[in-house]
Parts: structure tokens; C-alpha cells; sequence
């Protein structure tokens, strides 16, 4: 025995010296625990390791359950779950495959059943070792009764400092949407709206446009609704666009007959330009635009009356459909000539004697046509004022009158008479 000893104390002292003093066999030596331990590890899984993630993604569930019982969130779960923390323990072997992607946590609205604050424990899982704490453990979330309502899409089309277009809404389909959620939210949606850009189009178009859901003030709702759709599709047509000055010529702008004596003296249009779009071609050929022809029999004054622009069924757009037209309607001037009128005197004192030179006078009257064709040749009335004078001789010039004729104007031939004033003695 105490040989067999000292052989192996021997064999242990070789063995000794050769590794200690060969650098190859300490490295392979160092190797091979390595790998020993990495074995051990690997087979026993009773070791473990804590893993802690954050930012980790919850996943939602039971939302159609919850629904279904006609309930609905008032809190926005979304930002209540966005910096969830969980810790995973796993076996030393799985430590490095522990990611935020191996871990699922979950929040099931299905055992939510009634209105109010209800917290809900939110679980988790991981396919590598077990999720040990979440942190949140729970969330309370305010639930509601679930409401819906559909609400009218209204469209702003949004042209910015575009000029030399004109667009028009053709289609938004669909024209209303459905809206789902709390009922304290549902019931502040009054409308969906979208304004959409068109100052960069130039050609008709549709394209799905994205709304922005208001209440009745106008104000956005941001809260996070159930919807028909997300988006709507919206058709506009583009068109190039032109002034164009209406015409006014009293010949192509009236039609009819005026009363013998009267003419159109001219023609006002308001507005006198019109913003117009069409087809490229159909533009180019206009320069002004024409309005249906006022009726004028009959006027023996001026008025005004709206007429409707004309040739605009190929135009797509006019600024104006209807143009208040003023038509200008004055008398004629007429003359007529008188002869042999009578001339008094007028204003002779009583111890006067007034004699003429000549008591006749021929005069032509001037004035509005219906006056001068009624006017009678009595109704004038020719004499030369004395008032005032003494006796002796004067050259005074002839006067003329008719009553209530004011818009007459006379020329008297000869314009003046002499006259004779003698004493009555």
C-alpha cells in the first residue's frame, strides 16, 4: 500500500510539473472548466436570473366582449399602458433571449361588466422563464355606457394663394360617418371635418382625405372614437378661369319697343366683370359675355331690373348667375313753332297809356316731346313787363309762359318790342 502511495504522489508531482511550467496546458486546462461550467449551467435549471424590461408593449383584449355588453372606455387606455415594467426570471441559459419582444402583457377589458372605476389586473407571459411583476400590476379605467351617433362630412376646400383656378366639390363618399364610444363623448361630435389643400391642383381629381371629428363650437375631438371609416373620398373638379367684362350695347341688351318720343340713352350692368371658369378652349374664345335682353316697351323712364347672364350652360362656374341691368330712358327733345302770338303788356300804372310796336310775335318752343306735342298754341302766353317805368319809350325784351311746363324753353322772335308809355291825361 505504501508503495501504490508513493507512485501516485509521484505520478501527481509530474503531472504538476508539466502543467505548470507548459503554458498550452494551463490555457487548455482553463478551457476545459470553462466548458464544465457552461454544462452545468446549461443542464441545471435551477439557476436563474432576473430580467427587467420597460417600454414593454401591452396587448388589449376583450374589446369586442366589452362591446358587446354595450360598455365603453372613457379612459384612454393607450397612454395609461405606455411605460409598462415587467422582470422576468429565466433560466441562466435563456438570460440573453429574454427581450421585450419574448414578453407579452395583457389587458383583458372581457372582465369588466358594469359602469364606473374598474381595475383590472393586467397579466403577463414570457417565452422564456416567467413574468415575475408588472409594474403597473393594475390600471383603473373609467367605463361608461356605449353610445353612437353618425354625424355629416363637411368639406373646406383649402386654396391658399392659388389664383387662375376655380375647384368644386363633385363626390365625399361617404357623405355621413358613424361614430362609437362613451356616450359623454359621442354625444359632443357634432360634425367631421376635412379641409383639404387644392392650391397645387390643376386637374380634376379624387383622393382619400383623413377628417378631423368637432363639436358644436368647432372645437377638435381628440378622443379616441370608434369609426365607420378613417377616411373619406373627396372628388373636385379644377378648372382654368377668366374675367370677362358683360357686354352693355343698349342694342344687344334690350329688346322691345319704347313709346314715340323716347330713347335709351344708355345701359348699366352691376357687375360689370364676371369671374368665369370652363374648358381651356371654350375661354379662349370669349372676351365678354352677354346678359338676356331687357324688355323695354312701353318705359317712359329709367329703371332697373335683373336679367340673367346668357350662352353660360358650357361654362362650369360664373361668380355672378344674375346681373342688375339699370336701362337709361329719356325723352326726345322736341321743337315746334308758333306764329302770330298775341303780346300784352303787363305792369302799367293806371295813369298810363302802353302802346307796342308790334302786338304779334312768332316763337319756338323747345322741350320734352310729350310737352312741346300737347302744348297748345293758346297756352302761351307773350308779353313785355313794364312795372316800374314812366312814360317814354322802351325797347324790352319778350317774355313767355305756360303753366305748369316748367322744363320748356322758349326762343322769341323778335326777342324785343318797343314800347310807348303816355300819360293817361
Amino acid at each position: 500500500m505504501k508503495a501504490f502511495l508513493a507512485s501516485a504522489r509521484d505520478l501527481g508531482r509530474r503531472l504538476y510539473r508539466l502543467v505548470a511550467h507548459n503554458l498550452g496546458w494551463k490555457i487548455l486546462s482553463l478551457l476545459i472548466a470553462v466548458l464544465l461550467w457552461s454544462y452545468v449551467i446549461s443542464s441545471d435549471s435551477s439557476i436563474t436570473r432576473d430580467v427587467s424590461l420597460s417600454g414593454v408593449d401591452v396587448i388589449v383584449s376583450g374589446q369586442s366582449v366589452l362591446q358587446g355588453r354595450e360598455l365603453a372606455l372613457l379612459t384612454d387606455a393607450a397612454s395609461e399602458l405606455a411605460n409598462v415594467r415587467v422582470r422576468v426570471r429565466a433560466a441562466q441559459s435563456d438570460y440573453a433571449r429574454v427581450t421585450a419582444d419574448s414578453v407579452s402583457v395583457e389587458l383583458d377589458l372581457s372582465r369588466i361588466r358594469q359602469t364606473g372605476t374598474q381595475v383590472v389586473t393586467l397579466t403577463g407571459t414570457s417565452a422564456y422563464g416567467d413574468v415575475v411583476d408588472i409594474v403597473p400590476e393594475t390600471i383603473a379605467l373609467e367605463v361608461e355606457e356605449l353610445d353612437q351617433r353618425t354625424v355629416p362630412v363637411n368639406i373646406y376646400l383649402d386654396q391658399g394663394e392659388a389664383a387662375g383656378y376655380w375647384y368644386s366639390l363633385t363626390q365625399k363618399n361617404p357623405s355621413i360617418i358613424s361614430v362609437s364610444g362613451p356616450s359623454s363623448v359621442v354625444r359632443q361630435v357634432s360634425s367631421a371635418m376635412i379641409r383639404m389643400d387644392v392650391s397645387e391642383l390643376t386637374a380634376s381629381t379624387v383622393r382619400a382625405e383623413s377628417y378631423t371629428l368637432l363639436d358644436a363650437s368647432g372645437a377638435e375631438i381628440t378622443f379616441p372614437l370608434t369609426r365607420s371609416t378613417s377616411t373619406v373620398n373627396v372628388g373636385v373638379d379644377v378648372y382654368p378661369v377668366k374675367q370677362l367684362t358683360v357686354a352693355s350695347d343698349p342694342v344687344t341688351c334690350t329688346t322691345g319697343v319704347l313709346p314715340e318720343g323716347y330713347r335709351i340713352s344708355g345701359v348699366e350692368i352691376n357687375p360689370s366683370v364676371v369671374t368665369v371658369a370652363g374648358e381651356t378652349t371654350l375661354l379662349e374664345s370669349l372676351d365678354t359675355i352677354a346678359i338676356v335682353p331687357v324688355d323695354v316697351t312701353g318705359a317712359q323712364q329709367s329703371f332697373s331690373t335683373v336679367s340673367a347672364l346668357s350662352g353660360v350652360s358650357d361654362l362650369k362656374y360664373t361668380s355672378s348667375a344674375q346681373v342688375t341691368v339699370t336701362v337709361y330712358v329719356e325723352e326726345i327733345q322736341s321743337t315746334d313753332r308758333y306764329d302770330k302770338v298775341s303780346v300784352a303788356v303787363r305792369g302799367a300804372g293806371s295813369d298810363l297809356t302802353a302802346v307796342l310796336s308790334l302786338d304779334q310775335a312768332e316763337i319756338k318752343v323747345t322741350g320734352p316731346y310729350s310737352s312741346v306735342q300737347s302744348l297748345d298754341k293758346g297756352a302761351l302766353i307773350a308779353y313785355v313787363d313794364v312795372s316800374g317805368l314812366s312814360a317814354g319809350e322802351y325797347e324790352l325784351p319778350v317774355m313767355v309762359e305756360v303753366d305748369n311746363e316748367p322744363d320748356l324753353t322758349f326762343e322769341v322772335y323778335p326777342e324785343k318790342l318797343k314800347v310807348t308809355l303816355t300819360s293817361a291825361g
